[in-house]
C-alpha cells in the first residue's frame, strides 16, 4: 500500500512539473502578443480603414510620423474644435493615401515586437515589397497605450 501511494505521489508531482512547463511555455510565446495586436488591429486597422476612434490612441501632444512633427502643428492649433478637426483630418488622409497607393494590410507581415522598456514598446512591421519596416512607438504610460511615432526603416 505504501508502495502504491508513493508512485500516486510521483506521478502527481510529475504532471503539475509538466503543466507548470506548459504554462511557462505559454507564457512566454505569448508575451508581447497583447501589443502586437493592439497595433495591428487597433492602430494599423484603424488608420488604413479610416475609423475615427483610432484617434484615441495617438498621443497627439507628442506624435511624430513619417518625418514629420505632427505635435507641433497640432500644439499650435487655437482650439479644441480645431484640435478635434485635425485629428479627424489625419485619420481620413491616412486612410485615403493608403487606399489611393493601392495599400493592403495583409503586404504588411512579420509583425513583432522590435524594442521593449518599461514605459515603451515599439511594434515593427515588414513591408517587404519595398524592403522597408514599419516601427510603431507606443506610450505606456499609466497602463495606457498611445501612439507616438510612426516611422520607415530600410531593412538590410
Amino acid at each position: 500500500m505504501k508502495r502504491q501511494y508513493r508512485h500516486s505521489r510521483e506521478y502527481l508531482v510529475l504532471v503539475v512539473l509538466v503543466a507548470l512547463a506548459i504554462a511557462l511555455l505559454v507564457f512566454f510565446l505569448t508575451r508581447g502578443q497583447e501589443d502586437i495586436n493592439f497595433c495591428r488591429r487597433t492602430i494599423f486597422g484603424g488608420l488604413v480603414s479610416g475609423r475615427q476612434s483610432v484617434k484615441e490612441f495617438i498621443d497627439w501632444e507628442h506624435f511624430k510620423g513619417l518625418g514629420l512633427d505632427f505635435a507641433e502643428a497640432y500644439a499650435r492649433l487655437p482650439n479644441t474644435q480645431e484640435r478635434q478637426a485635425y485629428q479627424q483630418a489625419f485619420v481620413a488622409s491616412f486612410s485615403l493615401a493608403f487606399k489611393r497607393l493601392k495599400g493592403r494590410s495583409a503586404a504588411f507581415t512579420n509583425w513583432r515586437i522590435y524594442r521593449k522598456a518599461d514605459q515603451e514598446v515599439v511594434v515593427a512591421a515588414d513591408y517587404p515589397a519595398q524592403k522597408k519596416t514599419l516601427l510603431f512607438t507606443f506610450s505606456k504610460g499609466g497602463g495606457i497605450r498611445k501612439l507616438v511615432a510612426l516611422e520607415w526603416k530600410d531593412r538590410q
